[in-house]
């Protein structure tokens, strides 16, 4: 299954780790960092969602030339960044 990115171009999306896919996940995982390091030479990629859950068990797999650290959020990132894009106002 492809996406599109935020810079327009179509990437492969990426299968969970927790779905058993492991190495390749991983793998998977570390090409897209290396693209997206290749665009924009962040010096720190945060995960966050999912990917976070698990990080203890793979979090050795990843490599980049930017650090990488899991996010504090863990699952909750996406419901957090909607209500913040929202502007912060209630109903």
């Amino acid at each position: 299954r492809n996406i599109r990115s935020c810079t327009g171009s179509t990437v492969s999306a990426v299968p969970s780790p927790i779905a058993g896919h492991g190495t390749a996940w991983a793998q998977a995982l570390n090409e897209f960092l290396r693209r997206m390091h290749r665009l924009f030479w962040p010096d720190a990629f945060i995960l966050c969602g999912g990917v976070t859950e698990n990080y203890h068990e793979f979090g050795h797999l990843l490599s980049s030339p930017a650090v990488i650290v899991p996010g504090r959020l863990t699952g909750e990132a996406g419901i957090v960044g909607a209500a913040l894009a929202t502007g912060g106002t209630g109903p």
